[in-house]
């Protein structure tokens, strides 16, 4: 028999689960995203999931109220331990215990784990456009798409948590999970990641690749470099270029050069239009390398 539909209303035992969670989630994922690289090179594939505060009372089995500012009031209530049974009602999932036994092991998901895979609808009762799991530590994070933010399903959010063997896996996915590469991570408000959270050294050679085109275009790599230089130094072997505080003063000119044209070209009609002089720059004078400086 199908169980999707089923509910229930939360006991105190209940309430003290999700307030736990609540806190957990609040202090370890809340506000973060994390860009997860996996498989090997021709193929490897990344996408970024970004965990926010409406996203936490699917994972412990609660029906999120179809108001926005009434699931704002249940997960702050549940920081403060102010949570109560009516607050509600009958829409917690009868799979709940279950999902506050496997919430314990997801928190630490982003140093847990280890495998990618694609759920088989018609094998799983769940929805989920990725299987996020752990291969020592059985939890599957099920994530969606975001459409409304990212069309082209790069981006997605956690959409649901249970606990599936390494078999069940198997069992309930399209072709084998992939493992993991590399997660990096970051405050959902900045524009780069500049944190490398696990690197797989079992893969770092099939990846490599992978790991240079995450690094180049969504990481703060001169960050990376101060706390991870050897694998920064490792990747250069394979073609990524050293972050702008390593290169040297010919390279530095070159690039300040091309970029101080850039700039007077821009400014050439911006000044005519605002019929004003650059600052401290005659306007007979182009700009030069040591203006940048």
């Amino acid at each position: 028999m199908s169980r999707i539909g089923k509910y229930r209303t939360p006991s105190n035992d209940d309430i003290r689960n999700i307030c736990e969670c609540a806190r957990a989630y609040d202090m370890l994922l809340k506000g973060k995203s994390f860009l997860i690289c996996y498989g090997a090179d021709p193929d490897g594939k990344m996408f970024t999931l970004s965990c926010r505060r409406k996203n936490f009372l699917h994972l412990v089995g609660v029906r999120s109220p179809r108001d926005q500012k009434a699931a704002r009031r249940i997960y702050n209530k549940a920081l403060v331990d102010q949570l109560t049974p009516g607050d509600i009602g009958k829409n917690l999932s009868l799979e709940a215990e279950k999902k506050f036994s496997v919430f314990k092991d997801f928190q630490d998901f982003p140093f847990t784990a280890s495998v990618i895979s694609n759920p088989d609808l018609n094998r799983t009762l769940v929805s989920a456009e990725k299987w996020i799991s752990g291969d020592k530590i059985c939890f599957t994070l099920g994530a969606v798409c975001d459409s409304d933010k990212d069309p082209l399903n790069h981006l997605l959010v956690p959409a649901s948590l249970q606990s599936l063997s390494k078999s069940e896996l198997n069992d309930k996915s399209i072709g084998d999970p992939v493992p993991i590469a590399a997660i990096f991570g970051k405050e959902s408000d900045l524009f780069k990641f500049d944190k490398a959270i696990y690197i797989n050294p079992f893969t770092l050679d099939q990846s490599a690749s992978l790991l240079i085109d995450a690094i180049d275009n969504y990481c703060v790599k001169c960050t990376l470099e101060k706390c991870n230089p050897d694998l920064i130094s490792f990747l250069e072997t394979y073609g990524l270029e050293p972050p702008a505080s390593r290169m040297s003063i010919d390279d530095i000119i070159a690039n300040n050069t091309a970029v101080a044209e850039d700039i007077n070209a821009i400014n050439c009609d911006r000044n005519k239009r605002l019929n004003m002089k650059p600052l401290d720059i005659p306007s007979d004078e182009p700009l030069t390398i040591d203006d940048l400086f």
